[in-house]
């Protein structure tokens, strides 16, 4: 079979494959998707939305510069949008920068906020995925739409979503437009645990030639940031977040049962979920975080292309943060459209197919894994493929190409 017949037919499987799955999941979870204006009724009483309600919750306090209330358990309970329905308000971990976002929605009103946040953020996912892999075309959105990872960031309602759309974007302009790549990332910042990993990026990656210029310009982007919401929300709610910054962690190691791990990914909770003591779990996963950002460290200054990289960097995000969930996998697609389009141009391998389908099809199935196996199968598919992207052979990625250009 010559080359060009090998890559059709390869490019034919996975969009009847992404074409499938989007099907599937649209069939099953497609009401979630707000088509129109929220009616009474489901603003009150239904789930729509997800846990955008507790954002939306501390938004409203924010808007009424009621601070105190932003991290009340009990107050955020009572507004409109969660004393109705099944969502729980918790101590939020969202930082300032995020609740001043939420709060210009507010006059909005929820009916028009939540269908506007989640196209907003379903077109930056798409946008960004046709600009960072432009060589997949089509392909890739279908791909990306067909995701489980996507569809389990809906049925969440979670702000990571929008978090991969600007991740995608960042890639894409990290070479041509370094100073755009950096304002970027600093927006990424309205989810912390998903970036604490960029900076070690910046700094250490190879090529370095505009890295330098994406980390000042986000260092710049972020202080106006995080700057604008001490202007608009006060200083109050920056002290009253660091005091509460750390009650998230607490439930989960305290108050483990009350951290719904079944839908948790972290090496953590799986080895909680096991009958292991919080102490043996900490340690299980602070060993599993050494040998991810070993591998991350090689990988950054190695010659894998920058897609690979930051495919690598995701990964390791992912593993060690001890707060993650399900809804967060949704940023495995950079992971998945890079190996893609590494198999693309050098050829496909049997365990690069294996890992691309595991990547694929597993956020569909967090649950199952952790209830019913109850042994870290996540963090063991998380660290296989990191492994696997790092150890990809350096053969003719275009976007080494662009690298070099870069420099001259």
């Amino acid at each position: 079979m010559n080359h060009e017949r090998h890559y059709f037919l390869a490019n034919y499987f996975f969009l009847i494959m992404g074409f499938v799955s989007f099907c599937y999941f649209f069939y099953d979870a497609g009401r979630l998707i707000p088509f129109k204006r929220l009616s009474a009724e489901e603003v009150s009483h239904s789930l729509r939305g997800g846990d955008f309600r507790i954002a939306w919750a501390t938004g409203v306090f924010a808007a009424q510069k009621d601070v105190e209330k932003i991290f009340d358990d009990d107050a955020l309970k009572q507004t409109d949008v969660l004393k109705n329905t099944q969502v729980g308000g918790q101590l939020s971990l969202y930082p300032p920068q995020w609740i001043m976002v939420v709060a210009q929605l507010i006059p909005m009103g929820y009916d028009r906020a939540w269908p506007a946040f989640f196209w907003f953020s379903f077109f930056l996912y798409v946008m960004g995925v046709l600009c960072a892999y432009r060589v997949l075309g089509v392909l890739a959105v279908v791909l990306a739409l067909g995701f489980s990872g996507f569809w389990n960031n809906l049925i969440f309602g979670q702000n990571s979503l929008l978090v991969a759309g600007l991740l995608l974007f960042v890639q894409a302009t990290i070479i041509a437009r370094p100073w755009l790549a950096g304002a970027l990332l600093s927006l990424a910042t309205i989810k912390p645990q998903l970036g604490f990993l960029w900076p070690l990026y910046l700094l250490i990656a190879k090529p370095v030639s505009k890295n330098k210029y994406v980390f000042i310009s986000a260092v710049i982007a972020t202080a106006v940031f995080c700057g604008a919401s001490f202007f608009f929300l006060g200083r109050d709610v920056w002290v009253l977040f660091f005091q509460h910054v750390h009650a998230p962690l607490e439930r989960l190691t305290e108050n483990f049962d009350t951290a719904r791990a079944d839908v948790m990914i972290s090496t953590y909770a799986a080895l909680r979920l096991t009958g292991l003591s919080n102490v043996w779990a900490w340690f299980g996963h602070g060993l599993v975080g050494i040998i991810a950002v070993f591998i991350l460290v090689k990988t950054l200054r190695g010659k894998s292309s920058r897609e690979i990289k930051i495919s690598t960097l995701i990964l390791a995000t992912l593993l060690l943060s001890p707060h993650a969930y399900s809804y967060d996998l949704v940023l495995l697609i950079i992971p998945i459209l890079s190996l893609l389009q590494y198999c693309r141009i050098n050829g496909w391998r049997q365990s690069d197919l294996e890992i691309f389908l595991t990547f694929y099809i597993f956020p569909a199935f967090i649950s199952v894994i952790n209830i019913d196996f109850r042994i870290p199968l996540i963090a063991l598919f998380l660290l296989y493929g990191l492994y696997h992207l790092s150890v990809l052979p350096v053969l003719n990625d275009e976007s080494l190409k662009d690298d070099a250009v870069s420099k001259k």
